[in-house]
């Protein structure tokens, strides 16, 4: 071991030429003579970074130190001048730019998948047509069908503003879990408490064709009060309706 370098010496038996090594491990030491069959290499990494020198005499870490420091301040003067909404608009662009590549957008499978077919072909209440064995599709339509439990339907309440809200059959896993029946039907709601079950008039529309189906959900009373959000929404203008056409009858008696 050379004292304070960092490096080990080696004996490498070469003959009459010197030994092919790694120029970025090891290197000659200077202290010893060529002309033997015996040389004198030093291997490993260094210690002191000023041993690493270039051929020109500089530190290559200092090479490299001055090209992150210019690095560095190439970026901040990039971003100092811009706002938060800027500097994120502008690591995201490059983000996608170097990391995610910029090739040609992605196209659409040549094949459908099984989910693509259910979502083409199936339909909430199919008629026989939709439950024959003619086609693949068709046989795949009526397996996924069979396998629905349609005593309660589960409710999607995010539009209830709307008066929009949707229903679905439950899947075997939800039924197990008591998921539309001992727990609350609406899909975001786990409360297990004062559950009454409903029976509405589901209107919804299939290939541009109005349709409507009898289904029975199960309901906590703030659900409920979301499931008839619209009905007592009406039923209150037409109580404040009605409260101004008496008063304005009692003015004119």
């Amino acid at each position: 071991m050379i004292e304070g370098s960092g490096f080990s010496l080696l004996n490498v038996q070469t003959g009459d030429a010197f030994s092919d090594v790694s120029s970025d491990l090891c290197s000659t030491d200077a202290r010893f003579s060529r002309g033997g069959p015996t040389y004198a290499v030093v291997c490993g990494r260094p210690a002191d970074d000023s041993i690493l020198t270039s051929r020109f005499g500089r530190s290559k870490s200092n090479d490299l130190e001055s090209a992150n420091v210019a690095g560095r301040q190439l970026h901040s003067s990039s971003v100092l001048h811009l706002n938060a909404y800027q500097r994120h608009k502008k690591y995201i662009n490059d983000y996608v730019l170097f990391y995610q590549g910029s090739g040609p957008p992605k196209q659409a499978a040549p094949f459908k998948t099984d989910i693509d077919i259910l979502r083409e072909n199936y339909r909430f209440l199919p008629s026989d047509e939709y439950l024959d064995n003619s086609t693949w599709e068709k046989r795949l339509v009526k397996r996924y069908h069979d396998k629905l439990f349609k005593e309660y339907c589960l409710a999607d309440m995010s539009q209830y503003k709307l008066g929009q809200i949707g229903f679905r059959w439950r899947t075997e896993k939800e039924v197990f879990s008591g998921k539309g029946q001992f727990v609350c039907g609406n899909k975001v709601c786990a409360n297990v408490d004062n559950l009454r079950s409903f029976e509405v008039n589901f209107k919804y529309v299939e290939e541009g064709e109005a349709k409507n189906a009898l289904v029975k959900v199960r309901l906590c009373p703030e659900c409920a009060e979301k499931l008839h959000h619209k009905h007592a929404k009406k039923y209150k203008q037409r109580l404040r309706q009605e409260e101004k056409e008496q008063k304005r009858a009692k003015k004119r008696v």
